[in-house]
């Protein structure tokens, strides 16, 4: 057993008997953390494994860190893994995956927990109180109600005065200049919401999959943690080491400032991309919640960050918005957004097929600041239209009678289970990863890893030295070959024998799905801070070579006092999807599903919103380039079916439905998933 890292044992409370015990984080550490120990612990603890509705009582919710929470370990010791059933997940509830950044996790490892499992349902609403080894269920009445940010105020009221912020405090008996970290659902996920986030602090959120409607259905309005123990680092020598080699060697990314006032971060990270302003206005926003965008509306400014402010306080994805409600640019998402485009079609308003109230009638309005205030608060307190699009606008269009005609037109951009659009094609690994598995993947680590060396490094030159780091399937450049059929199709040899829907693409597939279980959410490395061009070959550095996956390799072994090498740790990550692709089977996936929306299908609807689309082509000719031609890209039905016949033989699945195999899984460590799939008469059969 590793001597560092962990803290030995994972909170388990149940709202239903308030019954509060512990589980032996050792039995779970060959998963590493966060989503591995969050996968295996599911497993064991849901007998009913054909579950598929995230309402149910059964459901549970776990939250994990990581070995390296609470460290110095950079980009990740501050990212908290939310698993369970997903309502957002359509057609089926998939068990899936959000997270948040932050405090949360340190806290909850200086309180003495590497994670929390939260099971059955409560009477009443409440809140969890964890103060180091004390743990209590409290009562919410008084908070229920509340948005997001008056209810942490409200704690910190109630555990101590966090007037005197800064300072020591007693909190609890925990002496802390700290105040609790809690998350915190809102109105919204307290009516259920599919599209409920679970919101920390002001900005910090794990909004895809809708875990704020699972705390509402449980009556959990709040987790509070603090504590005044510490993370034991093996070595922290080495750690040390690692840590000046990336930043002095590889030029690790620091920010410091950000034109909107100064700059913010998740606990112990260095890169701070987030900012604070000094009239508190989109304080910690970033990314999409600040970048709302409508003729009424400018592009960041002052009331595009309300918006977003305003979908943090009542807990409603800002994701889901983002993409389907704002008025979009022309670049990003043709076509607009999707009320307006029913507006226009006269399908939506006052007195119309579809009614808007309490939306205001008048277009004019629409887009505006008040306009999203309605809308916002319509969602969370399911009002008029709100009703309907709290349970999500994919849900919506299926109750409105539209969902096949607007997702083969394009007018609603969600590629696969229920998630709207966001980076797709011509990053295929993007769209491919989120159609095998549960839901958008949201993945940056490789998005647009060539954009910036391919500056100055050739596209041969960079595809084979990005091959030598690609463990287990080193040695074939032609995993990154972006080649596709084409606008005419004249390229569907090529796609099919070395490019896109090649058995070389699958290799990039499967290392990319291995790679990110791992990696980005069990040890929770930051996916979107750690920019990809400092993952394994940049123009940064000296020698071109970037620092994945042997530094991050490095670091875990330093905390934990593993000796793991990088074939490890893609095992594991292997494992882990190996174990939720079980999971999804005995919730009824079949190779049949896993197909993505008409859209993606037809030029130009299916390319990706603001698309890295510099990527290494290898042409006819044989000459590898960095190909700027692939705007439009559109996927061929044949050519996906192609692909996915290599990419179920390389995983070892059934290549006729898309099941595990009782090899694969033995393999792999998992006999009692191949037994139960046997049991349940979905095991796969052996080629």
């Amino acid at each position: 057993m590793a001597n560092g890292g962990y803290t030995g044992k994972i909170l388990r409370v149940d709202l239903t008997t308030q019954e509060i015990s512990t589980i032996d984080t050792s039995k779970y550490e060959q998963w590493g953390g966060g989503n591995g120990i969050g996968a295996a612990l599911f497993w064991d603890l849901i007998p009913d494994r054909t579950l598929v509705d995230g309402f149910d009582p059964r459901n549970i919710v776990i939250m994990m860190t990581s070995p390296l929470s609470g460290t110095m370990v950079p980009y990740c010791s501050a990212r908290t893994e939310v698993m369970g059933l997903a309502p957002q997940g359509y057609p089926v509830n998939w068990f899936t995956r959000s997270n948040f950044g932050g405090r949360f996790s340190p806290q909850l490892k200086y309180a003495g927990w590497d994670g929390i499992v939260v099971e059955g349902e409560s009477a009443e609403p409440v809140w969890l109180k964890i103060e180091n080894d004390n743990v209590t269920i409290e009562s919410a009445a008084d908070l229920w109600g509340l948005d997001t940010w008056e209810t942490q105020e409200t704690i910190w009221r109630k555990t101590t005065d966090y007037t005197r912020y800064g300072e020591w405090l007693d909190v609890g008996g925990v002496p802390s200049t700290n105040l609790p970290a809690i998350v915190v659902i809102g109105p919204a996920g307290e009516n259920l919401s599919s599209i409920a986030s679970l919101i920390h602090e002001k900005g910090s959120s794990a909004g895809q999959g809708g875990f704020g409607g699972v705390f509402g259905k449980k009556k959990l309005k709040a987790i509070s943690v603090i504590g005044d123990g510490s993370v034991k680092i093996a070595d922290p020598e080495t750690l040390w080491n690692v840590r000046q080699h990336i930043r002095t060697e590889v030029n690790w990314p620091v920010k410091a400032s950000t034109p909107a006032g100064r700059s913010s971060s998740c606990f112990a990270c260095p890169n701070a991309c987030r900012f604070v302003k000094a009239d508190n206005v989109g304080n910690d926003a970033m990314c999409i919640e600040s970048l709302y965008a409508t003729d009424k509306v400018s592009y960041g400014s002052n009331d595009a960050l309300k918006i977003g402010d305003l979908m943090q306080k009542y807990g409603v994805n800002a994701a889901d918005l983002f993409w389907t409600f704002m008025y979009i640019h022309a670049q990003m998402y043709s076509g607009g957004e999707y009320l307006n485009s029913l507006y226009d079609q006269g399908i939506l308003g006052s007195g119309k097929e579809i009614e808007c109230y309490p939306l205001p009638g008048e277009v004019e309005k629409w887009g505006s600041l008040e306009w999203y205030d309605s809308l916002v608060r319509a969602i969370s307190y399911r009002q008029g239209i709100g009703d309907d699009l709290a349970d999500g606008v994919f849900r919506a269009a299926e109750k409105w009678g539209r969902l096949e005609e607007d997702l083969a037109n394009g007018n609603l951009r969600y590629p696969q289970w229920g998630y709207s659009f966001h980076h797709t094609l011509p990053t295929a690994e993007w769209i491919y990863g989120s159609v095998f598995g549960d839901r958008d993947i949201n993945e940056h680590t490789y998005f647009g890893m060539f954009n910036e060396p391919l500056a100055s490094i050739d596209a041969e030159t960079l595809v084979e030295m990005t091959s030598q780091k690609t463990v287990p399937f080193t040695g074939d450049p032609l995993m990154f070959n972006y080649q596709w059929q084409g606008a005419d199709g004249s390229n569907m040899d090529l796609a099919l024998e070395e490019g896109i829907y090649s058995s070389h693409f699958a290799k990039f597939v499967a290392y990319h799905r291995r790679h990110t279980r791992f990696f980005r959410q069990s040890l929770g490395y930051c996916d979107f801070s750690r920019l990809p061009r400092y993952l394994i070959a940049t123009a940064s550095a000296g020698d071109n070579w970037g620092f994945s996956d042997n530094a991050e390799v490095e670091m875990f072994n330093a905390v934990t006092g593993n000796d793991w090498t990088t074939e490890d740790c893609m095992k594991v990550g292997q494992r882990i999807w190996n174990l939720e692709r079980a999971l999804w089977v005995l919730e009824g996936r079949h190779r049949d599903a896993e197909v993505p929306s008409e859209f993606m299908f037809k030029p130009p609807l299916s390319t990706g919103i603001n698309c890295n689309k510099i990527l290494p082509v290898k042409n006819r000719d044989g000459a590898w380039i960095a190909d700027a031609n692939l705007d439009g890209m559109f996927l061929d039905k044949d050519g996906f079916e192609a692909f996915k016949d290599h990419y179920y033989a390389l995983e070892g699945w059934d290549i006729a439905t898309g099941w595990p195999t009782r090899a694969n899984l033995e393999e792999l460590g998992l006999k009692d998933a191949a037994d139960a799939l046997e049991a349940a008469d979905r095991l796969g059969n052996p080629s």
